[in-house]
């Protein structure tokens, strides 16, 4: 029987929230709160990680959290596109009870609703959002704080996280610009009519994958002393879709700019690295804080892959976003890292 990601993942992190610290007290020991971070990524594919199958590029900082820790490999999303997806995710709700059950419809979660943020919350836990939120539509700017994140950074609406430059983000319900600029065409913005935020960027500055890192490392420095939920929300391996035919937003094709793959094979790969590299960093804070010897890191995917044409993207050929073609659910990877060793002994 297949079961859904939204009810694994409360069943599987929340046993360990009812201690008292985010921090052994004495080298070596193991804290009964540990921190807890849930790394989320948009449209990864079933096989797009190492440890899943994937041989055109290596993911080894995902891949290690499979192999010291747990695969979950039939686990399935709440639904096949984003907001109910998400929505599933934070409540533990199966998507025929969610608030919100599709992208499209104006439909939004209630400020009165239970979501894993309150329950952390609740446990004495600092709880932090840093991504893309994309729950309902339209949210108001400080939707994520009315959840239960005491901290926010990043896209509200999902359309605004199709944009990878965009000309703002969104930091604790306020707008903070961005050194990047919208195209225009005849001096005007074509996106003006679509959801805030949506568009294409002519200037290019800021990167907000790299803005989303450097919020995460200041995140777990500034509650390093206090147990802490964070989710991290990235937006890749999504592309953009007003950028056609290659949405796949980069700085640069790194290790990929020489190989013989179309640009959109090279987005993408690129964007995986971006990924994986981004676990390293945020393993590596944890270490430096000797906070990894007390943490629970979850990795996985809000729905399958939407770019099935490229050939370097892995997913059974019967899932894709969007569409379910088995009546079980839509399957996506989830990994479960913890570095908790615990004595059932009596």
């Amino acid at each position: 029987m297949a079961h859904l990601i939204n009810k694994i993942l409360p069943v599987a992190i929340l046993p360990f929230i009812t201690g008292c610290s985010g921090k052994p007290d004495k080298p070596g020991e193991v804290p009964l709160k540990p921190n807890v971070i849930l790394i989320l990524a948009d449209d990864l594919g079933y096989g797009d990680l190492g440890i899943c199958g994937q041989k055109s590029f290596s993911t080894p900082n995902i891949d290690r959290l499979g192999t010291e820790g747990i695969r979950f490999t039939n686990m399935y999303c709440g639904s096949t596109v984003c907001a109910p997806s998400r929505a599933s995710l934070m409540t533990g709700k199966h998507t025929g009870h969610t608030s919100v059950r599709g992208n499209m419809p104006a439909q939004l979660m209630g400020d009165d609703e239970l979501t894993i943020a309150k329950v952390f919350k609740n446990a004495g836990y600092t709880t932090g959002a840093i991504g893309k939120w994309g729950i309902g539509h339209p949210p108001p700017p400080d939707d994520p704080q009315r959840k239960g994140f005491d901290y926010f950074y990043g896209y509200i609406n999902m359309w605004h996280a199709h944009n990878f430059y965009p000309e703002f983000l969104y930091e604790n319900g306020q707008k903070v610009a961005l050194n990047n600029q919208l195209q225009k065409v005849a001096g005007k913005n074509p996106w003006a009519e679509s959801p805030e935020g949506t568009g294409v960027a002519a200037i290019r500055n800021e990167y907000v994958h790299n803005l989303f890192d450097a919020k995460a490392l200041n995140f777990i420095e500034q509650n390093r002393n206090h147990p802490f939920f964070l989710y991290m929300a990235y937006n890749v391996p999504h592309a953009n879709n007003e950028k056609k035919p290659d949405g796949m937003e980069v700085p640069g094709y790194g290790n990929f700019e020489n190989t013989e793959w179309p640009g959109p094979e090279k987005g993408f790969a690129s964007m995986m690295a971006n990924l994986d590299n981004s676990v390293k960093i945020i393993l590596d804070k944890l270490a430096e804080h000797s906070l990894d010897k007390g943490a629970w890191l979850g990795a996985g995917a809000q729905q399958p892959g939407e770019h099935h044409r490229h050939r370097l993207e892995m997913a059974p050929k019967n899932e894709r976003k969007g569409i379910r073609f088995k009546v079980q659910g839509t399957r996506c990877t989830v990994i479960g890292w913890i570095s908790l060793t615990v004595n059932l002994a009596p």
